[in-house]
């Protein structure tokens, strides 16, 4: 596999589970290259890309070709439909990988709209998937992708799409900035935890938020790992 890009797994691609349905959590959020390195490590491992969750209001900011043929998924996270939750479930329930970022947002610090850094608060969603399909939920640190090629979204807007492609590319090549990507081991414990029991109403969103709280606060923990000052936002408690 190339990755045109100085990136270091310590081996951690290892970790990616190479059949059967997968929910993939990226921590942090910071940009729209994180996604494209993510993602050829799972399709190489899997021989199956992902389809990746994101916000309906980006389907026509997000350049498809950032991730190749890769196939989108845009949802109302606010408000999702029963169509999006269908869409979401039928990607899992056919053994997919749906990825998503697991702030949900770039943009997690509401005292600063331009800070793109600060950890979003963690959302259950993807936990909530994941425990209604009985899947793994591999969790995802990227750092270092930000200094790669800053700001995509601001050089789309003022250049167009063409010279963003060229640009991103020669970027890619020199691969001038380190990037640090880790794979966490796959957290089931939202499947076995509740001892096959099914669960509704309340008890369901408690054990959901629960294990959500849990994994969240192992990704946190790797992320400080590789960055002990990174900005956590409302999430420092998790640590």
């Amino acid at each position: 596999m190339t990755v045109p890009l100085n990136v270091n797994t310590e081996g951690t691609e290892k970790n990616i589970p190479k059949a059967g349905p997968l929910v993939v959590g990226l921590m942090p959020y910071t940009d729209w290259l994180a996604p494209f390195v993510v993602n050829r490590y799972l399709t190489y491992a899997r021989d199956r890309s992902a389809v990746w969750m994101t916000n309906k209001e980006t389907e026509n900011k997000i350049s498809g070709f950032l991730l190749g043929n890769r196939k989108f998924f845009f949802v109302d996270r606010q408000s999702p439909s029963r169509a999006e939750y269908k869409t979401a479930f039928d990607i899992l329930w056919t053994g997919g990988v749906l990825a998503s970022a697991f702030e949900g947002t770039r943009y997690g610090n509401s005292d600063d709209p331009n800070d793109n850094l600060t950890l979003g608060e963690i959302k259950s969603g993807l936990m909530r998937l994941a425990y209604e399909t009985k899947a793994p939920f591999l969790g995802v640190v990227v750092l270092g992708t930000d200094e790669v090629f800053p700001s995509l979204s601001v050089k789309k807007e003022r250049t167009g799409t063409l010279d963003l492609a060229t640009d991103i590319a020669n970027a890619l090549v020199r691969g001038d900035s380190k990037v640090e990507l880790r794979f966490l081991p796959p957290y089931t414990d939202h499947i076995l935890g509740n001892g096959g029991v099914e669960l509704r109403g309340v008890e369901k969103k408690e054990f959901v938020r629960s294990h959500n709280k849990r994994f969240a606060g192992q990704l946190i923990r790797q992320l400080r790992e590789l960055k002990s000052d990174y900005p956590l936002g409302l999430n420092g408690s998790r640590t």
